[in-house]
């Protein structure tokens, strides 16, 4: 569960400071962008980390809104920091017993309905069962549908970074308290955000992402996000996936595991700030880009 008591900041940078997006030659654009956009990220931090991001001011006043809140879907529930942009989240998890520190995730979306079970169609295969499935969540008190989801991962113990694909369904978007400002096929991921997302502050959408992970699942990242239709580059230890302005990578470590960076894209441009979150550093502008950089967890030793 996310610790959300006081906790004091250090003061000092990230140990592992990632080496900046500019120093990666970007993809080649592709003639037609994939249908399937970056959704969310989430990842899992040590306790002063994810306690010292709960509790600071600019983050929670300034930065995005932002809320602690627990979900409860298909017999499970987790509490979460969650950050929220325009189309883009991120969930910061503090220690959880069933996960270990330094584990990943991405969520990708499709924004009309039946683009899920298009791309299933066509990527489906006896080496990738892409099963569509319906998750759901509960609202007063009872279990509606709340997304669909599926993704190409084989399943296996020991993984660090996940990925998937979600597909909103209109049962859920009908329950909301805005629902007759939409179209009941309105399924997108900016009117799912929108009663959350607050212009006036910084954040716009997450535009770039950076995880160190085992090189297995930086394969696996490869693999899925080709067959998502992304364009994928390898370079050196990266495994670098573009899409409609998001750029996601994933480098090979053996001794460190988690997420190192987040790249966002501002509303507006802002004065430089260079501010201290527990083993953590958000730089804001002095452009319209807020970049975050977060130390890896070291692995444990065996």
């Amino acid at each position: 569960m996310l610790m959300v008591g006081a906790c004091a900041a250090r003061p000092s940078t990230p140990a592992h400071a990632p080496t900046p997006a500019s120093a990666i030659v970007p993809a080649p654009v592709p003639a037609a962008q994939s249908k399937v956009r970056l959704n969310h990220v989430l990842g899992h931090f040590d306790a002063e980390t994810a306690t010292a991001i709960a509790n600071n001011a600019f983050v929670n006043q300034v930065f995005a809104h932002t809320q602690v809140q627990t979900v409860h879907s298909d017999g499970r529930s987790w509490t979460g920091f969650y950050l929220h942009g325009r189309e883009t989240y991120v969930e910061f998890f503090g220690p959880r017993p069933a996960h270990r520190t330094g584990e990943g995730g991405i969520g990708l979306g499709v924004d009309t309905m039946g683009d899920l079970d298009e791309l299933a169609r066509k990527i489906r295969s006896p080496n990738a069962p892409f099963e569509v499935k319906t998750r759901t969540t509960v609202r007063d008190g009872r279990d509606v549908p709340w997304f669909k989801e599926a993704d190409i991962r084989p399943e296996r113990d020991g993984t660090w970074l996940e990925s998937w694909i979600m597909e909103y369904v209109p049962e859920y978007m009908a329950l909301n308290p805005d629902a007759a400002r939409y179209a009941p096929s309105d399924i997108t991921r900016a009117r799912y955000l929108a009663a959350k997302y607050q212009p006036e502050r910084l954040v716009e959408n997450v535009r770039g992402v950076h995880f160190v992970m085992p090189a297995m699942d930086r394969d696996e990242f490869a693999q899925a996000f080709t067959a998502y239709g992304w364009t994928v580059v390898r370079s050196g230890e990266d495994a670098i996936a573009s899409n409609a302005g998001v750029e996601l990578r994933v480098t090979a470590d053996a001794a460190r595991h988690g997420l190192v960076e987040l790249r966002f894209g501002l509303t507006r441009p802002a004065n430089r700030q260079e501010i201290v979150i527990g083993h953590s550093m958000l730089v804001v502008g002095p452009d319209a880009i807020a970049v975050w950089r977060f130390d890896p967890a070291p692995v444990p030793a065996r």
